[in-house]
């Protein structure tokens, strides 16, 4: 129990860790902003601190890197297992069918890191909601189900499907 504690007042720096190394290993990676060192790591830490300084994003990237850590150590011991199955890790590697499941269950886990996170936020503004809205927000869906938007609405989809159907015989 007090291993748990400690671990948890610990999170925070192991969350903005995550972040600067993941956000500099893609910039680096990519070269999206040139060959820079300084102007990659600066960026990576600027980016970090924001994670850390802003209380959801820190809540969601806490929520959501040991769900990253379990998926990658499932992955080892599946291709672990199926390499000593095949006879090699090559042929396993090489199989897209195993990238397409990592990537499906990689976003599965950003999207119910996202939902655990931000349900409370979200939840107002869900149709189930039994929240009743005043204000800005009955403002905002007068104006998406006014009968003019929702007719402009249906003749951009009209006039969409007209042209993709002019360009397809063109």
């Amino acid at each position: 129990m007090a291993f748990e504690l400690t671990i948890g007042y610990f999170m925070p720096i192991f969350a903005f860790l995550f972040v600067f190394v993941v956000i500099y290993a893609l910039l680096a990676r990519t070269k999206i902003l040139g060959e820079s060192t300084f102007v990659n790591l600066f960026l990576a830490l600027v980016m970090a601190i924001i994670f850390i300084v802003v209380p959801a994003a820190r809540s969601y990237t806490v929520a959501l890197v040991p769900s990253i850590v379990v998926l990658i150590v499932v992955l080892f011991f599946i291709l672990l297992v199926l390499g000593f199955a095949k006879g090699g890790i090559e042929d396993v590697i090489k199989n897209p069918a195993l990238g397409v499941l990592a990537i499906i269950a990689l976003i599965l886990i950003f999207l119910i890191s996202a939902i655990h996170v931000f349900s409370a936020a979200l939840q107002p503004y869900m149709p189930w909601s039994n929240v009743s809205t005043t204000g800005a927000t009955e403002e905002i869906k007068a104006v998406i189900w006014h009968p003019a938007v929702l007719g402009a609405l249906i003749l951009f989809i009209i006039a969409a499907v007209v042209a993709y159907v002019l360009n397809r015989f063109k």
